[in-house]
């Protein structure tokens, strides 16, 4: 593959460019001047770049760190009911930082921008406290009818939420 050098001038034509270039060691005169300034601005976003993921690398590992002891808790003391509710607070301070970083950084580059995000995120929210209530209303039914079915079949049943004995020869209900 060849070089192919594309010079842009307000300069006259293409070949004064060029002749130009050609006197100046095959750099342009406009691109010559700022040569040094592109590679300072260069070397900074890659120190930039670098800082960026040793930062992120750093706090992905304390977050591993972190996720790893709360899932040994449970195994460790036996209370794992306290485990899966250490897990959710985790999990919701993460989110509230993650929403507050978002937010933040999306005022300060333009307050429409940061008030559209912020709409996005708050419905966001809403339909996830939405569906989890939704499945905690299937949960809760589906253990009603499990309870309601082992009850009948223990010979007794739940009436507004009273327990109901029928007596053997008349049929009357007695309670318990």
């Amino acid at each position: 593959m060849g070089r192919l050098d594309i010079y842009i001038s307000n300069k006259g034509t293409s070949e004064q460019a060029l002749d130009n270039s050609a006197a100046n060691g095959g750099i342009a005169p406009e691109s010559k001047a700022n040569n040094s300034a592109t590679n300072g601005m260069a070397r900074t976003i890659a120190k930039s770049a670098i800082v960026h993921q040793l930062v992120n690398a750093g706090i992905n590992n304390a977050k591993s760190i972190v996720q790893n002891q709360i899932s040994i808790y449970g195994d460790v003391t036996g209370d794992y009911i306290k485990q899966t509710n250490i897990e959710q607070t985790y999990n919701n301070i993460m989110q509230g930082i993650g929403f507050g970083l978002s937010t933040t950084t999306a005022f300060m580059v333009n307050p429409y921008l940061g008030l559209v995000n912020l709409g996005v995120q708050l419905v966001g929210a809403g339909v996830q406290v939405w569906q989890q209530q939704k499945q905690y209303n299937i949960e809760y039914a589906k253990s009603n009818a499990v309870a309601n079915y082992h009850s009948v079949r223990l010979g007794a049943k739940l009436v507004d939420g009273n327990r109901w004995s029928y007596a053997s020869n008349d049929n009357k209900r007695i309670k318990k």
